[in-house]
């Protein structure tokens, strides 16, 4: 019980020691009582940490951490106003709504990998396989949609000025596919830590599935 009360408050300012505590937490020879604790003092109402902090400000500065392109840093950091225009003059959807709305995709789906962590390993497991991996699969998806319509618009308004070009780097599609390969990675070491493997498959998923995510890791 020592864990939940001197070190959550140290860690939930960050997503990637927020995720790894919990992680950590499951893993350990917790009980049901401790997990439910644990997930009261986290979670106690909807997805504000600690009842104080919301998840969506911890995800949203996990993002504003990453390299931010300068075509997508006026619609983050909600400079960007006024009326959009396709080609033919159609009025587009405000990009700030875009990812104000996808933002809140992204924070309930971290919120349901948040409330995973808190099931025993078997569960876990199982939840990752038929949840967590789906939606965080969609969500990429939809990042590289974002990133695609952002750079659009970005040419289309940078053809009209006559100004030279620039490319969108992929911030948001990167960002889901590394919590993406690292729910992978998690769902194989589970498998492991609950013996579903026989020996002679140990070669099989440390060359098909760890060795090459380890490697992406250590690039």
């Amino acid at each position: 019980m020592a864990i939940i009360v001197m070190e959550v408050p140290e860690k939930v300012k960050d997503l990637e020691d927020l995720l790894q505590l919990c992680r950590d937490f499951g893993a350990e020879d917790s009980c049901l009582l401790s997990r439910s604790i644990h997930q009261l003092v986290l979670m106690p109402n909807d997805f504000d940490i600690c009842g104080t902090l919301p998840l969506q400000d911890i995800v949203r500065e996990a993002i504003d951490q990453s390299d931010i392109s300068p075509l997508m840093e006026p619609y983050c950091s909600g400079e960007s106003e006024g009326r959009e225009e396709d080609v033919s003059g159609r009025e587009l959807v405000p990009m700030k709504d875009v990812l104000l709305d996808y933002l809140n995709y992204l924070t309930r789906a971290f919120g349901s990998l948040l409330q995973c962590y808190g099931h025993n390993l078997a569960r876990q497991r199982d939840k990752l396989l038929r949840q967590c991996l789906e939606e965080f699969g969609v969500l990429h998806a939809d990042a590289e949609k974002i990133e695609m319509e952002i750079e659009a618009r970005a040419r289309n308004s940078q053809d009209s000025k006559q100004q030279p070009q620039q490319q969108v780097r992929p911030v948001l599609s990167n960002f889901l596919l590394f919590h993406l390969l690292q729910l992978m990675y998690y769902h194989f070491d589970l498998g492991f830590r609950l013996e579903l493997f026989v020996p002679y498959e140990f070669v099989f998923h440390f060359y098909s599935h760890i060795f090459p995510n380890r490697l992406m890791f250590i690039a």
